[in-house]
């Protein structure tokens, strides 16, 4: 289908409107970021164009994410660039334009991969990041699947990571980690 250079041309602006969803707005439905706990208070949406919410969300995530990107430049170690994933993700799911429910799922990726130093927060984390998206799971049937999963993900951390230990919680760990530091 894409290989003829007609289905190319008439397809592409369709792919690259799926992909950048601007004409839908600065968020839909109840998407847990920044614009969406904003507009109860400030309707955005009213008082800017949809270029300038654009402009807006861009400059906002690159300003979140910016600290830790510094700070990875400043002191570049395979623990901070860890870390420096995690923050950018989370920035962008908290300030981009047209956050979807689903997004949460990309900031879990470099969560996950941050296990070895804090299991308990990264357990907790992709579990709330699964009860995001309960609602999406609901509406396609699966709350069952999505129970049994929840319940045995939880019971498998919770026996390989017991609650006393050097990193179970996150304080103790970020306490650590400023030891480390000073030496």
């Amino acid at each position: 289908f894409f290989l003829k250079k007609e289905n190319i041309l008439v397809s592409c602006p369709s792919v690259l409107h799926r992909i950048f969803p601007f004409a839908r707005g600065l968020f839909e439905d109840k998407v847990a970021n920044v614009w969406c706990c904003l507009d109860v208070a400030v309707k955005l949406r009213r008082l800017a164009t949809i270029p300038q919410l654009a402009q807006l969300s861009l400059g906002v995530t690159v300003l979140s994410s910016l600290p830790s990107c510094l700070d990875l430049l400043r002191r570049p170690t395979p623990q901070r660039f860890l870390f420096c994933l995690v923050n950018v993700a989370l920035s962008f799911f908290l300030f981009s334009f047209q956050v979807h429910e689903k997004s949460i799922l990309l900031a879990v990726l470099p969560v996950s991969l941050i296990f070895p130093w804090c299991p308990r927060a990264v357990t907790w984390f992709s579990a709330i990041a699964a009860f995001s998206m309960y609602p999406l799971l609901a509406k396609d049937g699966l709350t069952l699947a999505y129970a049994g999963c929840t319940l045995l993900f939880l019971q498998v951390c919770s026996v390989m990571f017991p609650a006393s230990g050097p990193s179970s919680n996150l304080f103790t760990f970020l306490v650590s980690v400023q030891e480390r530091e000073r030496e």
